[in-house]
């Protein structure tokens, strides 16, 4: 809705998944029992007091992969987390479903063992990067005796034997949810001892340092035995659940349980940037729009959302007509998580697996992505055309992704859209608010050159896709001038796209300057937040919807620690904090704070406590 704010509603404080989904999505609070990583700053796509908004799927990779990259990539590039493979024992077999067959709920298995996958997440959680594991306990693995000895589950553990099949997705959730995927035994997850190994299998992986899990076949287990299992792990962690949509399963009901892997948006996606159904890229405002929601898609907080995942990809293999789009779509499959990242809906995943040649079976890659923990990567090619390409994709380095990332988590505090344009129907830009924006040009051959009112504060910006901001202040790649009615002339070639956004605002020449961090220290009630705003538009011209977000964590309250923000050297800014709480807020009492920015490139401001 253009020049409409949509506010993200808030599920109860403390439930399981609320905190860390919270953290991700600007909104600080402190639960007893949540633990949470200090962030690092490692470069210019990140930096203390902005939120971490996304994550990334790393399909089938190593943990000793996984560690390094968290370190090299993820973390310095502002990804919350990664998700991981199921780590548990599973069938031998090199395809990628073997995976998801269990035999037991050891850690063991193709991408390394317990002692390396503990490691691997103490590695991220150094990065600032939080580790989810893909769980699989709605079935074992294909076993006609249905005895499985090192859990142990035995026949009396499981559903009567009966096999889904497909009218039952229109008119019989009780086969659904008590029948059995294909030859996989469904566990009954009613039973309490079943409920019980299942917790322990999740509250060993909380000990490892496991800070949320996706949930294999959610739909095929009702949400009360899920609710029932996430009761018996205490804390504080993120949930998301597998639910494909059909005629039978309300996925509403999930809900408690934590986010639902809205699906319907694949095919958004799918169909807007691969013109299929008569869509394209101009109807994607209308398709998302929160208020008419023309498709159904789940509300906004409780969706996680992704171009593609590890299933949908591998659909249809005839290299054409997949259910996603995929690596072998490259740039528009590129520029679709543009989009996705850029548009102000759901936790998006990034989907960053390898090339399986069209072979629906196909396990990864037998050579790992580094070398050595500290080694260069192999194999990896995030942005090359992949026509006949092997190896691990990273796709999550492809340069359409993942300075977008970091445009994500600068825009998070504007979560509406404004400033809509579409000339053509491939061809759309939009701006989040005064804080980023973005043009994407899906169309074959011709380039899009005009004037856009962008938004933003005057001021020379650097491009996040074709480059970055550097340490001295210079872009890496294009930078675009903002004049000082918010208007910019671009030009973005054919299949590609442009992004600016507050926390990218290069060395304007005059003075340059400075990235200021405010701190100050304040006690909060359940629910409320700390904000900083000003007298300039970095600091929001005093508005309160535009205010600077702050964040705190359970070891450093009550310092509050605010967004970073790039401040001209030698002016004076005056400025106060704020206590939100919804739409309420409290002001700071007393005269206006001041601070001459120093010529020092970057700054911490301590101001003490709230006044």
């Amino acid at each position: 809705m253009q020049g409409t704010s949509r506010q993200l509603s808030v599920p109860p404080l403390c439930a399981p998944g609320s905190a860390s989904f919270l953290r991700r999505h600007g909104a600080a609070v402190l639960c007893g029992l949540l633990g949470l990583a200090s962030p690092v700053m490692a470069a210019s796509e990140y930096a203390p007091g902005v939120p971490r908004t996304a994550y990334v799927n790393l399909f089938e990779w190593k943990w000793s992969d996984i560690g390094a990259e968290c370190r090299n990539h993820l973390g310095p590039r502002g990804y919350a987390a990664v998700q991981v493979s199921p780590p548990q024992a599973s069938i031998a077999g090199s395809a990628w479903w073997t995976r998801y067959q269990p035999v037991s709920y050891q850690i063991s298995g193709r991408s390394g063992s317990e002692e390396e996958f503990r490691a691997m997440v103490s590695r991220c959680a150094q990065a600032g990067v939080d580790v989810y594991v893909d769980v699989v306990f709605n079935h074992m693995a294909a076993n006609n005796s249905r005895d499985y000895p090192a859990v142990p589950y035995g026949p009396g553990n499981f559903h009567a034997a009966c096999d889904i099949v497909p009218a039952d997705y229109d008119n019989n959730r009780g086969r659904v949810l008590n029948c059995s995927l294909p030859g996989l035994p469904d566990l009954d997850t009613a039973q309490d001892p079943v409920r019980n190994k299942i917790a322990d299998y999740l509250n060993h992986l909380r000990s490892l340092g496991v800070a949320g899990f996706r949930i294999d076949a959610a739909k095929h287990m009702h949400e009360d035995d899920i609710r029932a299992i996430l009761n018996k792990v205490p804390g504080s962690y993120f949930v998301t659940q597998e639910t494909i949509g059909d005629g039978v399963t309300p996925l509403a009901n999930y809900f408690k349980n934590g986010t639902v892997n809205e699906f319907k948006y694949i095919y958004a996606m799918r169909n807007a940037f691969d013109r299929q159904g008569g869509q394209s890229l101009s109807q994607l405002k209308a398709v998302l729009d929160p208020v008419a929601n023309p498709w159904g898609l789940v509300p906004s907080l409780n969706a996680t959302v992704f171009v593609n995942n590890h299933d949908t990809e591998r659909k249809k293999p005839d290299g054409v007509h997949y259910d996603s789009m995929n690596v072998y779509f490259g740039a528009m499959h590129r520029l679709a998580h543009t989009f996705m990242l850029a548009w102000p809906y759901g936790y998006p995943q990034v989907m960053s697996g390898y090339y399986f040649n069209h072979d629906h079976d196909m396990g990864p890659p037998s050579s790992p992505v580094y070398n050595d923990p500290n080694g260069s990567a192999v194999n990896c090619t995030a942005d090359v055309n992949p026509t006949g390409a092997s190896g691990w994709d990273c796709t999550h380095r492809s340069r359409f992704i993942a300075g977008m990332v970091g445009f994500r988590n600068w825009t998070n505090a504007n979560w509406y859209v404004s400033n809509w344009v579409s000339d053509s129907a491939d061809q759309i830009a939009f701006s989040r608010g005064n804080r980023g924006f973005v043009v994407i040009n899906r169309h074959d051959t011709h380039q899009w050159a005009r004037s856009f009112q962008t938004g933003l504060a005057a001021g020379s910006y650097c491009d996040v896709i074709s480059g970055g901001l550097q340490a001295d202040g210079r872009c890496s790649g294009k930078t675009v001038q903002v004049d000082g009615s918010g208007f910019a002339t671009l030009s973005v070639g054919p299949m590609d796209a442009l992004a600016i956004h507050i926390g990218a605002k290069a060395n304007d020449g005059d003075g340059g300057q400075t990235r200021v961090t405010f701190t100050v220290r304040a006690t909060t009630s359940w629910g409320e937040a700390i904000h900083v705003v000003g007298n300039t538009g970095a600091l929001g011209n005093w508005s309160v919807t535009a205010a600077l977000p702050c964040t705190t964590t359970a070891s450093t309250y009550p310092l509050w620690t605010c967004q970073s923000v790039a401040l001209p050297t030698g002016q004076t800014v005056e400025y106060k904090y704020l206590k939100r709480n919804g739409s309420t807020t409290m002001w700071e009492t007393g005269s206006n704070r001041s601070y001459a920015i120093p010529a020092t490139g970057t700054a911490r401001r301590d101001d003490g406590n709230f006044k």
